[in-house]
């Protein structure tokens, strides 16, 4: 990081892109994705990060950052990149590092580039085939921008059960005392709740955390987020500067749904440490619904020639 650190002496606004080690996949559940947004959350705050934009895809995050200081920048993902290794470690019983290092990152000094990047930035899972528009992916919190629940019913709490309002409850404590919402913590919050209620207070939880800077954004649009989002459905944006794999990431969802028939929990399990017969037998049925060989290895975190 040293070098990264020395090479940029003024900070300004980036494109940040912190992808999987080799590619593989990272985010298997909700609980992984609310973790890193929630710890991103307090952590930028601590470090006066302005983000423009942000999506979390299966193996990579992207987003589009103004940090005041040089320092500010690389600490932040030092801790952020830290913290959620260790504690996703400890939860899916695996060692080692999660990221490849050094996160990739490329400066955008001008408006337009800036512009351009928050569009491909939105456009990331239209074009990975997870959403067919910006509101309707929920790991870009666009879809917050309007609402609080966008995804559920909105929460009344004098008509909501006990047990949902008790972690109603539990919920601003750890906001308001700046805690992210770690595994053990998001067990406790959505124990017991029906379905209907998880998808109630994952909304608030998204909505409570959501460290998008919407003035910010709709300054570079004439004034209105609006306009971005406008822009992103008539041109996807590009940016040649960060090196990333494009592919068909439906194929990850399948994958998901396929090992949770198996009786595979995604929220804690660690694939690297499966058996050879175990995991042949996913990879067949993986196979027999004519998924790629290499999306294969990614999902199973298998090694590939070159890695």
């Amino acid at each position: 990081m040293g070098k990264e650190y020395r090479k940029y002496k003024k900070i300004s606004t980036h494109h940040v892109y912190c992808k999987g080690i080799g590619g593989n996949i990272i985010f298997y559940s909700v609980q992984d994705c609310i973790f890193y947004i929630t710890l991103y959350y307090h952590l930028s705050r601590k470090y006066g990060i302005v983000t423009r934009a942000f999506t979390i895809m299966p193996n990579h995050i992207h987003s589009n950052e103004q940090a005041h200081s040089q320092e500010d920048f690389f600490s932040f993902h030092r801790d952020l990149n830290n913290l959620f290794t260790k504690s996703y470690n400890a939860e899916h019983n695996r060692t080692g590092p999660l990221f490849e290092k050094p996160f990739g990152f490329a400066p955008k000094s001008v408006a337009k580039k800036i512009r351009e990047n928050i569009v491909y930035i939105l456009n990331n899972p239209i074009v990975g085939r997870l959403s067919n528009s910006v509101d309707q992916y929920k790991w870009n919190l666009m879809a917050y921008r309007h609402t609080s629940y966008p995804f559920s019913e909105k929460i009344v709490l004098n008509k909501a059960s006990r047990r949902l309002r008790r972690s109603v409850k539990m919920l601003k404590y750890y906001f308001n005392n700046s805690l992210p919402l770690t595994y053990n913590r998001q067990r406790v919050l959505f124990k017991t709740l029906s379905p209907e209620e998880v998808l109630q207070l994952t909304d608030l939880i998204l909505s409570l955390h959501n460290f998008l800077d919407y003035n910010n954004i709709g300054e570079l649009y004439d004034g209105d987020v609006e306009n971005a989002v406008i822009a992103a459905k008539a041109y996807s944006g590009t940016d040649h500067e960060i090196r990333e794999d494009y592919e068909d990431y439906r194929a990850y969802q399948i994958m998901m749904k396929l090992s949770q028939a198996s009786g595979i929990d995604l929220k804690t399990c660690n694939f690297e440490i499966m058996t050879e017969k175990e995991l042949k037998s996913l990879s067949k049925r993986f196979r027999i619904n004519c998924i790629d060989i290499t999306q294969i290895q990614k999902f199973l975190h298998l090694p590939r020639r070159g890695h």
